[in-house]
């Protein structure tokens, strides 16, 4: 097909189905057209917008920067490139890469304005992703030389201790004093044990597990502790398989992300839900994934129906001694640790929250391959 076989009733056609969202305005920014995929991705139909500025399509500050950067630019003649925040019908908005452009006329006047809108909230959402996981790597590497570091001076603290002890004969305020000194290195070792973990640098024998039976034995070990106003839900999947992990470190994680979702509640009551899936290696989550092999993975999501977090809370909770209480009630590393033993198991740990719905907290860690369902070969 040549150009003078492309009709306005093709061209029309082209711009209806086209995948992204188009918008096509006046000169001065109103809105005269907007296809399907407009009205999919904002929920507005095409009788809302028409007729107003499409300045209204965007945030205050960026339906500012429309009008003044945008119109001006295209009025030279230039097409206009950049980020924008596009509004749903429902309040919400996602970010956009939109590119707008002139249509000229014979004459080389400016008639219409096209913008082309792409939707780019997954790759922010990887983006946020891949720079929290450089920012814990980078926080990882710092904690665990200074752990080692503290280590060796710990070391000499205990050993100069146990001498001092030798030289002191009968003396009870002297031995006393010198047990509160072992007590206090021995809460320091543990605490530095913990920063190593969370920096991937203690080292434990992965053995074939059963997440199903450590789930059954934790939870019920949990279950005396949980508050009456909160419901203990559990799904899990009979037939997920093993994975490669570490009793007891694994058995820590779980805990941790119950105690926090139980504490997220403590003041409305509400569901605590434990599940554990089996993911395929071609499912979604694994497939657009870049840190993750595509292999069989067992999927452990710990959801509450608590306070929730916004998007600047999430992006922390990994962070070592972070807190929103101002109590600092359970301020620690709780969380940090959970992220090094999951990092350290090969596996990955995300968060999603709402504020005022709730958060879950998702970890895939790899199978035992052994143990893996065979993924049957599709017909030829």
């Amino acid at each position: 097909m040549n150009r003078d076989q492309i009709t306005p009733e093709v061209l029309a056609s082209v711009l209806e189905q086209t995948a992204y969202p188009v918008i096509v305005t006046d000169p001065a920014g109103s809105i005269g057209y907007v296809n399907q995929a407009f009205e999919h991705a904002t929920g507005y139909m095409r009788k809302q917008v028409i007729g107003k500025p499409a300045g209204t399509l965007y945030g205050n500050e960026d339906a500012e920067v429309f009008r003044r950067l945008v119109l001006g630019t295209l009025a030279d003649g230039h097409l206009w490139q950049g980020r924008l925040e596009h509004r749903r019908t429902d309040g919400s908005s996602f970010p956009a890469d939109v590119t707008f452009s002139p249509v000229r006329d014979s004459s080389g006047s400016t008639v219409q304005l096209v913008a082309i809108v792409r939707d780019t909230t997954h790759e922010e959402d990887h983006e946020a992703h891949v720079r929290q996981m450089h920012k814990m790597e980078a926080l990882g590497t710092l904690a665990g030389g200074i752990a080692h570091d503290c280590n060796n001076i710990l070391y000499a603290i205990q050993g100069y201790a146990d001498l001092v002890k030798t030289t002191v004969g009968d003396n009870p305020d002297a031995l006393h004093n010198l047990e509160e000194l072992k007590r206090a290195s021995a809460r320091a070792k543990d605490l530095i044990a913990r920063i190593l973990t969370f920096s991937r640098g203690s080292e434990h024998p992965l053995e074939p597990l059963s997440l199903q039976a450590l789930l059954t034995v934790t939870l019920d070990e949990l279950r005396s502790s949980i508050p009456s106003g909160i419901e203990l839900h559990m799904s899990i999947d009979e037939d997920c398989p093993q994975v490669d992990g570490d009793a007891s470190q694994l058995k820590e994680v779980i805990l941790q992300l119950c105690t926090n979702a139980i504490r997220a509640m403590r003041k409305e009551g509400g569901r605590l839900e434990v599940k554990l899936t089996y993911v395929s290696p071609q499912a979604a989550e694994v497939l657009l994934a870049d840190d993750l092999e595509p292999r069989p993975y067992a999927r452990l999501a710990v959801g509450d129906t608590g306070v929730g977090m916004d998007g600047t809370t999430r992006t922390r909770i990994f962070d070592p001694y972070f807190t929103t209480d101002p109590t600092h009630e359970g301020a620690g590393m709780g969380l940090a640790i959970v992220h090094g033993i999951v990092t350290s198991h090969d596996g990955t740990i995300t968060a999603t929250s709402t504020p005022g719905e709730g958060s879950e907290i998702e970890i895939l860690l790899p199978t035992h391959l052994q143990h893996a369902p065979q993924e049957s070969e599709p017909p030829q």
